[in-house]
């Protein structure tokens, strides 16, 4: 028994790691679908891959680079639907890495295009939500397009 359970355990050990991991639905018959953006600096090169689920409640973003931000300044990001105003989503990531950005599954939902992504260049003091509206220069604005599949 010791001998086939040694030899069974590495063989299924084997299986599980090669089957594709099913985050968010990935790889369902039925995935939800999710919003995406490239936000890019093209004086810099520096860009950002976003996406968001449908069903979730948070944004996803992958920084490629590292951004220099004034001392006193903090980058800050807003999803500007079809109608309405634009939405304060939080402060923009300006370090590479991976990030999680909290939203709500309401603002998730208002991403349907021809919905964008905007960043500006805020104070670092001021706070989200004062402002309706970007209160510094919007540095990018991207179209955010709806994949399914």
């Amino acid at each position: 028994v010791a001998i086939a359970a040694s030899v069974v355990a590495p063989v299924l050990g084997g299986m599980l790691l090669s089957q594709p991991s099913y985050h968010h639905g990935i790889g369902e018959p039925n995935p939800p679908h999710a919003y995406t953006s490239i936000v890019y600096d093209d004086p810099t090169g520096t860009g950002w891959l976003v996406t968001a689920w449908a069903n979730d409640d948070e944004m996803q973003v992958v920084a490629l680079g590292d951004y220099q931000v004034p001392q006193g300044k903090i980058l800050r990001a807003w999803l500007k639907p079809e109608t309405g105003d634009p939405i304060p989503l939080g402060e923009w990531p300006h370090k590479k890495g991976g990030y999680t950005m909290e939203l709500g599954k309401a603002t998730v939902q208002r991403m349907t295009p021809p919905a964008k992504l905007m960043v500006s260049m805020e104070d670092a003091g001021a706070t989200q939500q004062a402002h309706a509206a970007p209160a510094g220069k919007v540095l990018w604005s991207a179209p955010i397009l709806r994949r399914t599949g």
